[in-house]
């Protein structure tokens, strides 16, 4: 997935591949058919969450969303946590 940051026009490429995406890449997990952007931790900075339904976890499909949490330096530059909400 592609995101564009709305303030630089800047574009940066989103999958599981990268090290501010938690987890690892599966065939047909479909990471990012869903996206919310919000400020979940409250600091101004816009952050994205990432829906991946078919996300293999203590079950196979079981899906799951992860939040990367933006800041001043960029998407995904901060702190790294996993939710401990699951879908």
């Amino acid at each position: 997935m592609t995101v564009v940051d709305g303030r630089t026009g800047t574009q940066t490429t989103l999958d599981q591949s990268l090290p501010e995406v938690p987890d690892t890449a599966e065939a047909s997990d479909r990471f990012g058919s869903s996206i919310a952007v919000v400020d979940v931790n409250r600091d101004g900075c816009a952050d994205l969450a990432i829906g991946t339904p078919y996300e293999d976890l203590t079950a196979p499909d079981a899906g799951q969303v992860d939040i990367l949490y933006g800041t001043p330096a960029g998407l995904g530059k901060g702190r790294r946590r996993r939710p401990s909400s699951r879908v």
